[in-house]
């Protein structure tokens, strides 16, 4: 809600529609008001930039908790992805679609398991669908972020050390916007950052 009242404060000759969905719903109950909030614009940026991480060892976590990361991290992306692209090329018209993912997806995550998996899956799907999707016009990003000063980090960092540290080195979210255009329409899986070259 502070974002939303934010954005709406800073811009102000740009209307914003607040869509609030729950992307961990296994039946995938969000796309309908998603669908019901756009159906009279034409949406030609997509930024699928949900996730979180559970911290945990995958045994002691309840599967609904799991089940719902990874409908957060991944899939619910497939569908909003699927949806709004459909609608581009029904209509001919160019666009970008955008995955917020992590090099965490490049090892295996022990105690955050589902985030690891989630992320791999993201940047494959990415970059799949950009060879799909790039004769009709619309580039595919997936941004590898080193940390980034957001909410991502409430609630995990007195369960992982590892996010404390990671957390000292974070930028500030408009970096990562920055370098999403820059590298739109040039580039699929962008490394970015100092964890990326480790």
């Amino acid at each position: 809600a502070k974002s939303f009242a934010e954005l709406e404060g800073k811009y102000k000759n740009v209307r914003f529609r607040k869509v609030p969905v729950d992307l961990g719903d296994a039946t995938a109950s969000y796309m309908k008001p998603i669908i019901e909030a756009t159906e009279d614009i034409t949406v030609q940026l997509i930024f699928c930039n949900a996730g979180y991480i559970l911290p945990g060892m995958i045994p002691d976590t309840p599967w609904d908790r799991v089940r719902a990361n990874i409908e957060c991290n991944a899939i619910s992306a497939t569908a909003i992805t699927h949806h709004f692209t459909r609608k581009l090329i029904e209509k001919k018209l160019r666009g970008l679609v955008t995955f917020t993912s992590s090099a965490a997806g490049y090892l295996p995550g022990p105690t955050a398991t589902s985030y690891s998996c989630t992320k791999a899956f993201v940047t494959n799907y990415a970059a799949s669908i950009a060879c799909d999707l790039r004769d009709v016009g619309i580039d595919v990003l997936v941004m590898h972020p080193s940390p980034v000063n957001t909410n991502f980090y409430r609630g995990t960092q007195e369960q992982m050390a590892a996010l404390a540290s990671a957390k000292k080195m974070a930028v500030g979210p408009m970096v990562i916007a920055d370098q999403i255009f820059a590298g739109a329409g040039r580039i699929t899986v962008w490394d970015q950052g100092i964890t990326c070259a480790i």
